[in-house]
C-alpha cells in the first residue's frame, strides 16, 4: 500500500513537468530576445527558442512510447527525468544560440518520454474509474504547476533573463522516488512488459485503426483550439481596450484555473459519458466559450468565456489518455499513448497556422472568435451524431 502511494505520488509530481518546457521561460522571452539582437531578428530568436522543445517532443514521443514497452516504464521514466533536469539548467551557463536550441530541443525529448510513461502506467490501472480519476488528477496538476511556473519564473525574470532555468533542478527531488518505485515494481501500478513481436502490427491491422486514429485526431484537433485561445486572447483584449498585461494575464488564469477543476472532476464526468461523448462535450464548451468572447464588450464577459474555455480545457488530454489505455493491450500501450502525445502537441503548430489563416480572412479579431466557436459548434453537432457508431466500434477493442 505505501509502495502504492510513493509511485501514485511521483507520477502526480511527473505530471508537473508537462508545461515545465514553455511555462519556466514566458516571463524572460522579451529579456532573451533583447540579449541575441532585438528587434524582429530577436522576437524571432525567442519565438524559436519557446518552440523548439515542442519539436522535439513530436519527434520523440513515438521513439519514448517503443522504449517503455521495450526496456519498461519506469526505467525510461526514470532516465527522462534525469536528461529533463540536465537539459532543462543547463541553459542557465549557455549563451551560445545554437547550443541553446540543442538544448531545448533535448528538454523537449525527456518531457515526451515523462508524458509516455507516466500515462503508460496510470492507463495500466485494471479499474477505469481509478484510471480516469488518476489521469485527471495528473492533468490538474499540470495545470496548477504552469501557474506556479509563470509566478515563480517571474519573479526570477526581474533579477536576471537566465535564473528561471534554475527551477528545472527541481525535479531532482523526483529522482529518489522514482528508483524506489524502479526497485519495487508494484503489481497495482507496473505491469511487467514483454517483446510483443509482430503482435502490434496484426492488432493495428484490425478494428483498432479506425478508433486509434479517431482518438489521435480528436486530440490533435482539440489541442488546436486550446492553442488559438492563447495566440487570439490578447489581441481580442486589445481589441476592446484592455490591453494591460497584468488583465490579459489574470484573464489567461482564469482558463487556466477551471481547467484543473475539470480535469480534477474527470472521474465524476466519466460516470455519466463515455469518452467519446467527452470529447464533444469539450467541442461544446469551446464553441460557447469562443462564442462569449466575440460577442464580449466588458471584462466580466471575457472572464466568463475563459472560465467555459477552461472547464473544456481540462478535459481532452487526460480523457483521450484513458479512453486509449482501456482500448489498448497492456504490452503495446506505450506506444499508442506516445501517439497520441505526438499529435497532441502537432496540435500546437497547426493552431498557428489556423489563426493566421483566419486572420487572411478578416483584420478583426473578434470575427475570428465567431469563427473558432462556430467551428467548434459543428463538430460537436457531428460529433452528437455519431456517439452511437464510435461506440460500437470501440466495445469490441475495450480490454
Amino acid at each position: 500500500m505505501r509502495r502504492d502511494l510513493v509511485a501514485t505520488g511521483s507520477l502526480m509530481g511527473i505530471g508537473m513537468l508537462t508545461v515545465a518546457s514553455s511555462a519556466i521561460v514566458v516571463p524572460s522571452l522579451l529579456e532573451f530576445a533583447e540579449y541575441f539582437g532585438g528587434g524582429v531578428a530577436g522576437a524571432n530568436a525567442a519565438n524559436l527558442f519557446l518552440v523548439m522543445p515542442s519539436v522535439g517532443l513530436v519527434a520523440a514521443a513515438p521513439v519514448a512510447g517503443w522504449l517503455a514497452d521495450r526496456f519498461g516504464r519506469w526505467h525510461t521514466l526514470l532516465g527522462s527525468v534525469v536528461l529533463l533536469v540536465l537539459s532543462g539548467v543547463s541553459g542557465y551557463w549557455t549563451t551560445q544560440y545554437p547550443l541553446m536550441l540543442m538544448e531545448r530541443f533535448v528538454l523537449g525529448c525527456s518531457i515526451a518520454g515523462t508524458i509516455t510513461s507516466s500515462a503508460s502506467l496510470l492507463g495500466a490501472l485494471p479499474e477505469e474509474a481509478r484510471r480516469q480519476s488518476l489521469l485527471g488528477k495528473q492533468s490538474a496538476f499540470t495545470n496548477v504547476a504552469g501557474l506556479t511556473y509563470l509566478f515563480l519564473g517571474g519573479q526570477l525574470a526581474a533579477v536576471h533573463w537566465q535564473l528561471p532555468f534554475l527551477i528545472y533542478l527541481w525535479p531532482v527531488v523526483l529522482v529518489p522516488f522514482l528508483v524506489v518505485s524502479l526497485r519495487t515494481e508494484s503489481p497495482a501500478l507496473v505491469p511487467k512488459v514483454e517483446v510483443s513481436g509482430n503482435g502490434f502490427a496484426v492488432w493495428l491491422r484490425g478494428p483498432a485503426m479506425p478508433i486509434l486514429l479517431l482518438a489521435w485526431g480528436l486530440g490533435c484537433l482539440t489541442m488546436i483550439f486550446i492553442y488559438s485561445l492563447f495566440t487570439v486572447h490578447p489581441y481580442r483584449m486589445q481589441e476592446l481596450g484592455l490591453d494591460d498585461p497584468r488583465i490579459v494575464s489574470l484573464t489567461i488564469m482564469m482558463a487556466a484555473a477551471s481547467s484543473a477543476v475539470a480535469s480534477w472532476n474527470l472521474r465524476r464526468i466519466g460516470r455519466h459519458l463515455a469518452p467519446y461523448p467527452v470529447f464533444a462535450l469539450t467541442f461544446l464548451l469551446f464553441a460557447a466559450g469562443f462564442l462569449i468572447v466575440a460577442v464580449a464588450s466588458e471584462l466580466w464577459h471575457v472572464v466568463l468565456g475563459n472560465l467555459v474555455l477552461g472547464i473544456g480545457m481540462g478535459l481532452p488530454v487526460p480523457n483521450g489518455a484513458a479512453w486509449l489505455s482501456g482500448l489498448t493491450p497492456g504490452l503495446w500501450r506505450s506506444r499508442v499513448l506516445g501517439v497520441f502525445n505526438t499529435f497532441v502537441y502537432m496540435g500546437q503548430f497547426l493552431s498557428l497556422w489556423l489563426i493566421r489563416a483566419a486572420n487572411s480572412f478578416s483584420p478583426h479579431i473578434h470575427h475570428v472568435h465567431w469563427g473558432l466557436g462556430l467551428a467548434c459548434l459543428g463538430i460537436a453537432c457531428l460529433m452528437a451524431a455519431t456517439i452511437s457508431y464510435v461506440h460500437r466500434l470501440s466495445s469490441r477493442l475495450e480490454t
